[in-house]
């Protein structure tokens, strides 16, 4: 029997995230459990393809197939809970702590704890570690309380409220910029509450106690001076300063930090970079694409593989790139990158990369050919493939289709969209443009001319560049 189910189950979802040791292992694991049953059949008979769908071949009855991956999903979770406890993380030695303080353990426990410390220290850590190392260290302090003098446990308190206080400044600093960057991209509103809060703090005068009772030569981690020059950045975003320094302490100072935090911090810095780029700071692009390439050589690719977030930040990696007429990298990235985007963003950009690629080189019939095989189907689609063949359209000199699909856009765009707001409104600056320059086509009018003029010396807009160079073609005495 065949069964086909159109969404990964839970155990599925999970069981994909295994590596190929750990399958082995898993297996191992259940010829353990004491139920007694053998699952190689069903783990062997799993095929998924791109799109997520489960198929499952040669199985007698699909409500054992149900059952099955029900204990599955279950003994998966087991599985990677005791890999966890046996990798000796922080979390597995906070729970043993634990155990041997509530069994008066003190010998132990107090080995442990330098155990876990030595390694903290000499090894990269994730944010959760660090969550557990101060749980640790809390832990540590409850148990020395009763049994040590005021002389001993002082120094130990002072220390952790020391490092506490660091961890609490970065958790702010990056938990602003976050909701600064989702507000930006519609995703969240930041509440009036948290808004409040943190306008009452004094980040200022807060890092200035903490530098002057550092023992660091630049007085502050480099994490906190990093966050803060972002931070000081949100209020004005023209600001390069700022950025420029936070750029420098990312590349110099954290180098070394956990993987996931650098992926992390790479986001903010290529989002701060697209928010200057976007209102007009062009010479941004070479330090973005600087930044974009570096993260991806580095291995970081999450901003591709979630749905949701991949379309605009591949999108920016395209753009970017085709500023800087990096043509070469547009199509060596879609030939490495694409296979980890999800299948229907991957399935765009290849083909909208082709589109224009070919009107780069003016191939504007191949444009037009590759354009017409995209569906619009979000506002950052629509926005681009409206544009590039209103171009194409205008090169190839087809004006009835250019008014068709002109109207059909200001139509579009007089609609509330889900996008950036700059996003809508360099589009219809663009199609203002885009009038006047169908006019001036048929009919150059001075006055239509110096509209057009006045609207590229005064505003922002997608396609500037290329209105500019067409005006400068149909009036070239007079531009």
């Amino acid at each position: 029997m065949n069964v086909t189910k159109k969404k990964n189950l839970k155990f599925t979802s999970l069981y994909n995230t295994f590596t190929e040791t750990e399958r082995n292992e898993f297996r191992k694991f259940l010829k353990n459990n004491y139920n007694g049953r053998n699952y190689d059949q069903i783990l062997d008979a799993i095929k998924i393809n791109e799109q997520g769908n489960l198929k499952i071949n040669s199985f007698k009855s699909s409500i054992t197939i149900w059952n099955r991956f029900s204990e599955l999903q279950h003994l998966a979770e087991n599985f990677i809970i005791q890999k966890s406890f046996e990798s000796k993380s922080p979390a597995s030695r906070y729970l043993l702590m634990t155990e041997y303080r509530k069994r008066e353990l003190f010998s132990p426990f107090q080995n442990t704890y330098k155990t876990v410390k030595k390694e903290f220290v000499n090894k990269q850590q994730s944010d959760n570690d660090t969550v557990v190392m101060n749980a640790i260290e809390k832990l540590y302090l409850e148990n020395l309380k009763p049994i040590s003098t005021a002389k001993q446990f002082a120094p130990k308190m002072e220390e952790y409220n020391k490092s506490k206080l660091e961890t609490l400044v970065v958790e702010m600093l990056e938990f602003i910029i976050t909701a600064w960057i989702h507000r930006g991209l519609k995703q969240i509103n930041i509440n009036v509450f948290a808004k409040e809060i943190f306008e009452a703090v004094d980040f200022s005068k807060l890092l200035l106690i903490l530098s002057k009772n550092s023992n660091l030569k630049d007085g502050l981690q480099p994490s906190i001076r990093f966050l803060h020059h972002l931070f000081l950045s949100i209020d004005d975003i023209t600001d390069n300063v700022n950025f420029y320094k936070a750029k420098k302490i990312f590349l110099n100072d954290l180098k070394t930090i956990p993987s996931e935090k650098r992926e992390y911090y790479f986001s903010f810095l290529i989002y701060f970079g697209i928010e200057k780029y976007n209102i007009g700071i062009r010479e941004i692009s070479k330090d973005l694409f600087f930044l974009m390439n570096k993260r991806l050589k580095e291995g970081f690719k999450r901003d591709m593989i979630n749905k949701d977030l991949a379309f605009n930040n591949i999108r920016n990696y395209i753009y970017i790139a085709l500023s800087m007429k990096k043509y070469k990298w547009i199509n060596d990235f879609v030939k490495n990158y694409g296979k980890f985007l999800h299948p229907d963003v991957r399935n765009h950009f290849v083909k909208f990369c082709k589109a224009i690629l070919s009107f780069e080189s003016k191939d504007f019939k191949a444009c037009k050919e590759e354009l017409a095989k995209i569906n619009k189907n979000n506002p950052f689609s629509y926005v681009d493939v409206s544009i590039l063949k209103l171009k194409v359209l205008f090169e190839l000199n087809i004006i009835d289709e250019c008014h068709d699909e002109l109207r059909n856009f200001k139509e579009y765009l007089r609609k509330e969209r889900d996008a950036l707001d700059h996003l809508i409104v360099y589009a219809k600056e663009f199609t203002n443009a885009y009038t006047l320059l169908l006019k001036i086509n048929q009919n150059p009018s001075q006055k239509n001319i110096n509209e057009l003029q006045f609207l590229l010396s005064k505003k922002l807009m997608i396609g500037k560049k290329w209105i500019a160079e067409k005006l400068k073609i149909l009036i070239p005495n007079r531009v």
